[in-house]
């Protein structure tokens, strides 16, 4: 009753920046992790939930990411060979290997155990065989790096420093090593990597001059990419270097549109907390 009744004031209030306010993102927390179900159904697929319910599915069902959602629909056809980076429970990927159909494929690449073992029984769960679980990190080389275990499922990051708590060493790959035998082929590419973006695209060079039409979406979260001891504003140089046109998702609130490196590190020295998603096409 409680959750039904949230979810009805939740949804009514999306897009007006409440949640900005701390006694409303903690209420929040509060009512999805103590009140959530063991699974929700979105759009008729089923997705079993991590234990705070990172994305908020119990709350705002087919509304969360729906502006990406549909960018990404729009992105991909039938027989696309993909990868989803950063997978967590599987919410993106499960929408792009129904997307592509069963001659398509997602590489779906997740490195924390809880979150792969949902990511799994998710892909059970809605009947798919086009997809591949892989229990990595990704990096710009094949190595050992420290991962720190954060309390939202969401929000696990790879770290540099050794003084933090809750750290574990995963295996990390890099795009062109790992899938060196069909980089030629893979067509569409989801960053969701906490902060690594610029990394897993240096480890992409060769995938990159291989390709005949490459889109990307990804997070820009310069304060994140920041963390890993790495630049925003290479991550944004080394894009247009490779030759993709950049367009501004804009969380859904206004029209994407095209943009370039110098406008998003003007808006992002202006806003610590800047952060946007963003398509990138290779022209």
């Amino acid at each position: 009753m409680l959750l039904e009744l949230y979810r009805k004031c939740a949804n009514s209030l999306v897009g007006t920046g409440i949640s900005k306010y701390g006694i409303v993102s903690k209420f929040h927390r509060f009512v999805s992790k103590n009140f959530k179900p063991e699974f929700v159904m979105v759009e008729n697929k089923k997705f079993f939930l991590d234990e705070n319910d990172a994305h908020n599915l119990a709350v705002f069902g087919s509304l969360y990411k729906k502006y990406y959602i549909d960018c990404m629909l729009e992105q991909v056809k039938k027989g696309d060979i993909t990868l989803s980076l950063g997978a967590n429970i599987g919410y993106f990927t499960i929408f792009l290997a129904e997307a592509i159909g069963e001659h398509g494929k997602v590489f779906a690449v997740e490195p924390e155990k809880e979150n792969v073992d949902l990511l799994e029984k998710n892909v059970i769960a809605n009947n798919l065989k086009n997809v591949e679980v892989i229990q990595k990190a990704i990096s710009d080389k094949n190595e050992k790096v420290r991962f720190q275990i954060s309390e939202m499922s969401g929000d696990h990051t790879m770290v540099k420093d050794n003084e933090l708590d809750n750290i574990i060493e995963v295996d990390a790959i890099s795009i062109d090593e790992y899938f060196k035998d069909i980089s030629s082929s893979i067509s569409f590419v989801i960053f969701t990597i906490e902060g690594a973006e610029l990394k897993a695209l240096k480890g992409m060079r060769e995938t990159i001059k291989k390709s005949n039409g490459l889109t990307i979406m990804t997070e820009f979260y310069p304060e994140k990419i920041r963390s890993l001891g790495d630049s925003p504003e290479e991550f944004l140089e080394l894009l247009t270097n490779f030759g993709f046109e950049i367009y501004n998702l804009e969380d859904g609130l206004s029209p994407i549109h095209k943009t370039d490196s110098e406008t998003l590190i003007a808006n992002m020295n202006k806003d610590k907390q800047y952060r946007r998603d963003l398509l990138c096409k290779l022209k």
